[in-house]
């Protein structure tokens, strides 16, 4: 995967109707630091992206930002560099739609997405504009959301899995949804042990318009798509990889994650603003340096 080989392929069945037009699917995730981290430690955005029609291929962008901050700050600058990289591989055509999966936002931050998220996507769209050809692609951004109580068991033993769970490819869509919106649970996953936890999936913005089966199926196709695993993972497959992209980026600034700032000086909690938060931030700056830039690195999925 890392060589730009390719581990899955999405199902003909899946992929045929996503296919008549050239679609991009995005990923995104920020991660933040943990307990014992240096006070100040940036938190670390990813943006991976979808480039050839078998949606098998996520190259990733990865940035520092403000530590905590839960939105992305320089996605605009992260989707142009998605959207040139697939016209690049893509014999200078640019996606026509766009699907993102955006993990890690809380219900409470459904609006900020799109009030700060969403017209960031949408600057960057304007980059590839010209006079006489601008471009929009349609655009739909789903919210993954794991962390919550929801569970659910099946009431006939024919509907259920060895372990009494539902069978993976479970989704359910009424009864504990919203009334006015779209969203539905998948478990597209078997569960190891105990008692499985969907994901909960939630349509904040929808251009493109999917039907409720083609989204729901699509999403539980992509779930087989992850290239480490041969069964279906829990979360869909361009969230994941935004996941473990953030992972990666955290071993860049491992120091700071551990508390260590400069030559072994373990970090105290100084107040926000403080000298040793500024100190921080300038150890964060010279750990990531110009973050993955080499040419035959930074079009790949290093972070694998």
């Amino acid at each position: 995967m890392k060589m730009g080989g390719i581990n899955h392929k999405l199902d003909l069945r899946s992929g045929a109707w996503l296919n008549k037009v050239p679609t991009m699917i995005v990923g995104m995730d920020v991660t933040h630091p943990s307990p014992g981290s240096a006070v100040g430690t940036p938190s670390i955005a990813a943006v991976v992206a979808s480039v050839d029609n078998s949606f098998a291929q996520y190259p990733a962008s990865l940035e520092i930002q403000e530590s905590k901050r839960e939105m992305i700050t320089n996605l605009k600058n992260m989707m142009v560099h998605r959207l040139t990289l697939f016209q690049k591989k893509n014999s200078g055509k640019l996606p026509e739609r766009i699907l993102v999966y955006r993990d890690g936002v809380s219900e409470g931050q459904f609006n900020i997405v799109r009030q700060e998220e969403q017209p960031q996507i949408i600057e960057a769209f304007k980059s590839f504009s010209t006079p006489k050809a601008p471009y929009r692609p349609q655009l739909t951004i789903i919210i993954c959301g794991k962390r919550h109580h929801t569970r659910f068991y099946p009431t006939e033993e024919d509907n259920a899995d060895k372990d009494g769970n539902p069978r993976p490819g479970t989704v359910v869509d009424r009864g504990v949804t919203a009334v006015y919106d779209f969203d539905f649970f998948l478990q597209a996953h078997g569960g190891l042990q105990g008692t499985t936890r969907p994901t909960h999936y939630y349509v904040v913005h929808d251009e493109i318009r999917f039907r409720a089966n083609e989204i729901q199926g699509l999403t539980n196709a992509l779930s087989y798509m992850f290239s480490r695993a041969t069964k279906a993972v829990s979360l869909v497959s361009p969230a994941y990889y935004a996941d473990v992209a953030c992972e990666r980026g955290r071993c860049y600034l491992r120091k700071l994650f551990h508390g260590i700032v400069g030559e072994g000086t373990t970090a105290s909690g100084a107040g926000s603003g403080s000298a040793a938060e500024q100190d921080v931030i300038k150890e964060a700056e010279r750990l990531w340096g110009g973050g993955v830039s080499r040419p035959g690195l930074k079009d790949t999925m290093f972070y694998l």
